[in-house]
Order: C-alpha cells, then structure tokens, then sequence
C-alpha cells in the first residue's frame, strides 16, 4: 500500500504496526523536507522503524534465515531515524528526508521482523514503489511451514516402519 502525504506545510504520516506489518510499504517525500512520523504499535510486542540513509539500496538482505546478514547489514549502514516502538505505544519523531532523490529502504530491527516489515522512502519522486522482498501474510506463512514439517515428519516416520516391518519379515 502507498501512503500519500498530507496537505501540511511539516509532512504527516502515520504507520501503524499490526500484525509484525507495517500498514504501508511506501510513502514520498520532497527532497530535505521536514517530516513527521507518526508510528502507532499495535501489537502487543515492541517494534523499530529503522530507515537506511543509503540511497536506492539493492542488497538488503530480507529474506528468511538471514539474522547474521541483517544484523552486520544494520551495523555496517547509517541511518536516517532508529525509533524504538513499545508494545501498544504510539510515538511520534520529526526528520529531515534525505537531499538525494531515490529510495530509502525503512525495516523493523526486531530479529526476523524485517521480513514482513519492510519498505520505501521515496524521496523526489512520484510514482508508487515496488513492494521489497516477499510480502508473506504471517499467519497463512506459519501454518504452511508446519503443515509441511508435520508431512515431512509422517513421511519420516512413514519409511521407518516400513522398514521395521520389513526386518521383522512376513507375518511377524
């Protein structure tokens, strides 16, 4: 989803947080201009929104299974804002968009959160950005994962009587 600005003279713009999401994948902004971000949690465990001041960054590393990547990846990158979200609070920071025009990739710091809580500051431009990385609902994603490790155990468990049954031999 994209997030247009308000009509104010210090930009507004609202995120909430639900459902380890952010409500939008996209917002813009003028080159410099003054922000507001206005960040509302709710769900009952802490979050971040972290935006990268790197510009148009292809190696983000959001994909599953990558806390080591993503972490030196957090360490190795400057920031623009890192703003620590309590469970069920709502805070509100002021910042300046960066003078470059491009895309600034924003994530949640929180370990494995990036994967599902990730998104753009565009900034100078118009158009509505591209979603970055999978966009898994989490819930539909869990119980996928589990129906196919609960397969996979049967199947293990499956081959091992079979071959029990086997070693005993016919009627046994």
């Amino acid at each position: 989803m994209y997030l247009s600005p308000s009509a104010t003279e210090n930009q507004t713009f609202t995120l909430v947080l639900r459902n380890v999401r952010f409500s939008v994948s996209s917002f813009s902004a003028d080159p410099g201009e003054n922000l507001t971000i206005v960040l509302r949690n709710e769900d009952p465990i802490e979050h971040t929104f972290t935006l990268f001041m790197d510009v148009n960054l292809t190696d983000v590393p959001l994909g599953s299974g990558q806390l080591p990547e993503m972490v030196q990846f957090n360490q190795t990158h400057g920031k623009v804002v890192d703003i620590f979200v309590p469970a069920g609070q709502t805070v509100t920071a002021n910042f300046t968009a960066p003078t470059t025009p491009g895309r600034y990739t924003f994530v949640c710091m929180i370990y494995g959160h990036w994967i599902t809580m990730n998104g753009v500051l565009q900034v100078g431009l118009q158009a509505p950005a591209q979603p970055m990385g999978p966009q898994i609902d989490l819930i539909p994603g869990m119980m996928l994962v589990t129906i196919v490790a609960v397969l996979v155990f049967a199947a293990f468990y499956h081959v091992r009587a079979v071959r029990a049954a086997r070693r005993r031999g016919p009627g046994k």
